[in-house]
């Protein structure tokens, strides 16, 4: 009978859903690398990307360390190619021998030292609007974060009454999770109708398809309706989009609203 004793591998589970990222998909690739061994110690280190749509991807490494081995894990997500017509993922996993490892090295990079910016907690913090020097892309990962939470702050609330005077980006994001409808879905969720219009660039349509096959996969009731032309909401305006849903609302109410 193996050897239990400490074994982590509740609180490894635990990390990799906190992180966000296809948890299942990220936990498969390790549990099956990790096999029977107990999990001595782990790091879950999720970091997002600006690919070249101009879309988030996102992508994540685990390590873990057994009694006789150290496992890296890596999942990346994948934009819709000619091959996949819908956003992947792909996972690679290593494990190497803890007799072969021979030395560590640790690598830092401090941009601009001069001008490091103020320590909390052994991290640098800088002022996004100071101009700052860093390797890669990382620029342009901050620089396209910080406009697209400007933009959204100016039509969107949360940030203001839930984040609080200053947030990091995950708090902001957990903070939008628990304000989305789709944390919520469930088969006890009553009837809904959506209505989206193809052309919104507040709330695009991809994120009401995507509830909505979210709630009929929980077996709720939902039906979907989106107009190609349509912008952000189109109903204000008297015209043809209001004209043409105004019978489908009604339907469902008759429906639906005992």
């Amino acid at each position: 009978m193996k050897d239990r004793t400490n074994d982590h591998a509740h609180d490894l589970r635990i990390a990799i859903e906190k992180s966000g990222y296809y948890p299942d998909v990220v936990s498969q690739a390790v549990s099956s690398a990790v096999a029977d061994e107990r999990v001595v110690s782990y790091l879950v280190h999720h970091e997002p990307t600006i690919d070249e749509r101009d879309e988030v991807r996102r992508h994540v490494t685990v390590l873990v360390l057994t009694p006789s081995r150290l496992i890296l894990a890596h999942t990346d997500e994948h934009a819709p190619d000619d091959m996949l017509p819908a956003p992947y993922t792909s996972s690679s996993t290593e494990a190497v021998t803890l007799s072969a490892v021979r030395s560590v090295v640790v690598n830092r990079m401090v941009a601009d030292p001069a001008s490091a910016g103020e320590v909390f907690g052994g991290l640098y913090v800088h002022n996004v609007d100071t101009p700052l020097s860093l390797p890669f892309d990382h620029r342009l990962i901050i620089d396209t974060a910080v406009a697209r939470l400007r933009s959204k702050s100016q039509y969107s609330s949360l940030p203001c009454y839930l984040a609080g005077e200053t947030f990091t980006l995950p708090q902001l994001q957990r903070v939008y999770e628990a304000a989305s409808p789709i944390t919520y879905v469930s088969r006890r969720v009553p009837p809904t109708l959506l209505v989206y219009g193809g052309r919104d660039h507040v709330v695009e349509a991809r994120f009401g398809r995507e509830l909505h096959e979210k709630l009929m996969a929980a077996g709720a009731t939902s039906v979907y309706l989106e107009l190609p032309w349509a912008e952000h909401a189109f109903d204000k305006v008297p015209g043809v989009s209001a004209w043409v849903t105004r019978p489908y609302i009604e339907r469902f109410l008759a429906k639906y609203l005992r």
